[in-house]
């Protein structure tokens, strides 16, 4: 991570660090076609010590932070519900909250023909500057991912495949000689 920094910048001008990308395997419904979440919930982290744990909505993907006990909260983004244990994969299978299709996931690339999709959906960061042995809890952000922060990770997406390349191509040329 200290070797290739992602810097974010948050609505108020302050330039953070992420340290964590959260990602969700996306499937298209065997029965009904309808592109599924695979969520086993819909919580990002907890802490102990403080009685607090990160959750988002299963509509929208807006991160709040609730009591360690709160089992469901109502989104203030988009004023829907979502039940935090309730995801859609169980011990590895997804259930289609559309039509209640079963499937393991292990079983979706054979049917696709496909590897899985992935779609980054949070993140956390941690304040930018000098690093610290541990980061607090209180300093740290879990958030929703903007499309600057998707077009970002594009971007460094697209130059390590150059670095790659690049890498591959010096070794190639090295081995002619």
């Amino acid at each position: 991570m200290s070797s290739y920094p992602v810097t974010i910048e948050q609505p108020d001008g302050e330039s953070r660090t992420a340290v964590h990308f959260f990602w969700v395997q996306v499937v298209p419904c065997r029965h009904c076609g309808e592109v599924v979440e695979a969520h086993p919930h819909y919580r990002l982290a907890s802490e102990a010590e403080r009685d607090e744990q990160w959750v988002f909505c299963k509509h929208c993907h807006e991160v709040c932070s609730r009591s360690r006990t709160a089992t469901r909260f109502s989104c203030r983004s988009c004023c829907r519900n979502t039940v935090i244990e309730q995801g859609t994969v169980e011990r590895g299978v997804l259930c289609c909250p559309y039509c209640s299709t079963e499937e393991p996931l292990i079983e979706v690339a054979a049917r696709t023909h496909r590897p899985p999709t992935w779609r980054l959906f949070a993140l956390e960061s941690i304040p930018s500057g000098p690093r610290r042995c541990r980061t607090l809890m209180a300093d740290r952000i879990f958030q929703k991912v903007t499309k600057q922060d998707v077009v970002l990770y594009q971007s460094a997406r697209r130059a390590l495949a150059r670095r790659i390349r690049a890498r591959s191509n010096s070794k190639s040329t090295s081995w002619s000689r």
